[in-house]
């Protein structure tokens, strides 16, 4: 079906989309961001995201006051995620004093890493004050994001930007992408990395898992082009690689650009309909594995459940399974942001101790951490019966 869409074209403005899939959510109460929204993809160009009522402001808050990087339990351990960033761009950053800016860049860790091989000019920017607050000595920490960036940082440009995960959840792509550019000296490096919407089949995890409240672009290499080919940028080098959450493989491809000197017209952009076809797959997938006997089985006997997850997999599940019709007692959620809240009237708590009082079901809704969830329920020695919903 065709669409004029609410949320034209991020890449090439065009106002007409295919849908490919309604996504429903069960949000928190006073949650900034929308219950529902389309997966579209562009008529024109090819590009697939999800046209959502929602405006830049909106997620701008929800960054601002749900970071899930700040809480107790995000780590700050180095991983094999952070080092595979470091190579690409320290090939072509020779000088140690050459000025570094992680847009996003939640504790600091990639920074961190940075420090380590003898960088000296580091600098973050992550719209949480709190994980402005935790970036270590020896880094300069802004509180601020893309939209704000000029008044965050007002005099300072950069050789290399580094841009990680991150364009996957802004809605104005295009004020973002002249943004960064202009902080860019000439001749500065630019690192994209993004999901790899190409290959999500590939990596399935649990039903519509890349389909989330946050996650609203569905890049590959080809529309990363598009977008950053029409700044004064030449493409020197991209890559498709695998990412590491929990112990899960996530698809991911970054590109590397660099500022043209002198300034040339833009690149046309070239419309690719590769990513239509991969999500389109990826959604049969994901229909076909929708189906959860033993959640049936619970919802017509009204046993009661505690529900351990409180994410966008639990409020996805909650509005498109037979999970919303359970009776629910509560849900468990480290994320202490999320304590008091309530999800259909029922809350939110961040400590598991309120298991050990609890005789019904505990169900896991954890698309990347069910198996250290499990693993934790099973050290408190609790009895219940477990379902977990993967």
């Amino acid at each position: 079906m065709i669409k004029k869409l609410v949320r034209k074209c991020p890449i090439c403005f065009n106002k007409s989309g295919q849908i490919l899939h309604h996504q429903f959510f069960a949000i928190p109460e006073n949650y900034p961001l929308p219950e529902e929204y389309d997966v579209v993809c562009c008529q024109k160009c090819g590009f697939v995201y999800a046209d959502t009522p929602a405006r830049q402001r909106d997620y701008n808050k929800f960054y601002q006051e749900f970071s899930k990087y700040e809480f107790s339990g995000a780590t700050k351990t180095t991983t094999k995620w952070n080092l595979s960033k470091l190579t690409p761009i320290s090939n072509r950053l020779e000088n140690k004093n050459a000025s570094i800016l992680d847009i996003g860049c939640a504790n600091g860790e990639l920074l961190t890493e940075f420090k380590k091989l003898g960088y000296k000019n580091l600098n973050g920017l992550d719209p949480s004050r709190k994980c402005v607050e935790n970036v270590q000595e020896g880094i300069n920490a802004f509180e601020g994001e893309l939209f704000t960036i000029r008044s965050a940082i007002p005099r300072q440009k950069f050789d290399c930007i580094i841009l990680s995960h991150v364009l996957e959840h802004i809605c104005d792509l295009q004020v973002a992408a002249d943004n960064i550019v202009g902080k860019l000296n000439e001749n500065g490096i630019l690192y994209i990395e993004v999901p790899d919407a190409s290959r999500y089949t590939k990596y399935y995890l649990v039903p519509f898992h890349y389909f989330d409240c946050e996650h609203i672009n569905h890049f590959d290499e080809n529309s990363l082009n598009n977008l950053f080919l029409q700044k004064n940028l030449d493409l020197v080098e991209f890559a498709k690689k695998e990412s590491h959450v929990s112990n899960k493989l996530y698809p991911a491809v970054y590109t590397l650009y660099q500022k043209r000197t002198p300034k040339k017209p833009p690149e046309r952009i070239a419309p690719s309909f590769k990513v239509r076809d991969s999500i389109v797959s990826y959604i049969k997938k994901s229909r076909r594995q929708d189906k959860w006997p033993k959640i049936d089985r619970i919802a017509k006997s009204q046993q009661e459940i505690a529900i351990w997850g409180a994410g966008s997999y639990t409020m996805r599940l909650i509005n498109n399974t037979s999970l919303g019709k359970c009776k629910i007692a509560f849900f468990i959620d480290k994320d202490d942001k999320k304590q008091g809240m309530k999800i259909k009237g029922v809350p939110i708590f961040c400590s598991p101790d309120r298991l050990k009082s609890f005789n019904g079901v505990i169900v896991i809704c954890a698309a990347l951490y069910s198996d250290e969830i499990l693993k934790e329920i099973e050290k408190m020695g609790l009895n219940n019966e477990i379902i977990t919903m993967r």
